[in-house]
């Protein structure tokens, strides 16, 4: 059965070819066959070429995203060896911590997914339709490879407006407790996967977290946005001799005193 495509534009594919996955709405001149929203899709030119291969939904303005240029099946196989791949990346190059953005979407192959991992427990969000669909292939991937005590999802996000998909936050598999220890070089934090901002941290600011703490001895900090005490402990911990931290939310400051305290 021939695969249903979206034909480009007249060079219109040349943000594609140059290695962008996202397909506009304006970039496409027609559709070939019939689908539906969230089903794999070929990319072709004008005159037929084939491109990639990705999954589609006309209900977004980026009607299609890149999954591989390549001719290959997409089953969960493939979602597999992505996601493999994405955490075999992570062991080889994260160190000093026990969490971690394990997948990190576009940037390992897989757009609309993140998975984070806390410890012994796994938060995930699926922010695209396409990637939606593929929902249990994929925490079976992760119960397999991780044996977490527990999977949270975190699909809370607005960019599933634009989807057409629903707000989604729940424990999928096993527990979750109230709060979750983590370890960041010398400093132990306390996360609020379930309820927290994001994921509950923010992982993507470990190194420069180690570079206040490098630079924070003897110094007087002022931690502005301070979150739940993230760069503040860390400015501590690194020999400041003040360090206030400051935010406009009373539940991430009530998490950061806790977090002080904790590591006091």
């Amino acid at each position: 059965m021939k695969t249903p495509a979206l034909i480009f534009k007249p060079r219109k594919e040349n943000r594609l070819l140059n290695g962008h996955p996202w397909i506009y709405k304006t970039e496409i001149d027609r559709i070939e066959g019939d689908f539906t929203d969230g089903d794999i899709v070929d990319f072709q030119d004008h005159r037929g070429r084939f491109l990639g291969r990705g999954y589609a939904n006309t209900q977004s303005r980026i009607v299609a995203r890149l999954l591989t240029t390549e001719r290959q099946t997409i089953d969960a196989s493939f979602f597999r060896d992505r996601l493999l791949n994405a955490c075999s990346y992570r062991d080889q190059w994260v160190h000093h911590t026990n969490a971690c953005r394990a997948v990190y979407s576009e940037s390992d192959l897989l757009p609309g997914l993140i998975v984070d991992r806390y410890g012994d427990y796994l938060v995930v969000q699926f922010l695209t339709l396409g990637m939606d669909r593929w929902k249990e292939a994929v925490i079976d991937i992760l119960e397999d490879h991780f044996h977490p005590k527990g999977i949270i999802e975190r699909s809370d996000t607005p960019i599933r407006r634009h989807e057409g998909l629903s707000s989604v936050k729940s424990v999928l598999c096993g527990d979750c407790p109230e709060l979750i220890d983590i370890q960041e070089y010398d400093r132990s934090y306390l996360v609020d996967v379930m309820n927290g901002q994001k994921t509950g941290f923010f992982l993507d600011q470990r190194e420069n977290r180690q570079v206040v703490a490098a630079l924070a001895d003897g110094a007087r900090v002022l931690d502005g946005c301070c979150h739940t005490g993230g760069f503040t402990l860390a400015a501590a911990k690194g020999g400041a001799r003040e360090v206030i931290g400051v935010d406009t939310s009373a539940e991430a400051l009530m998490l950061a005193r806790k977090n002080a305290a904790y590591n006091a």
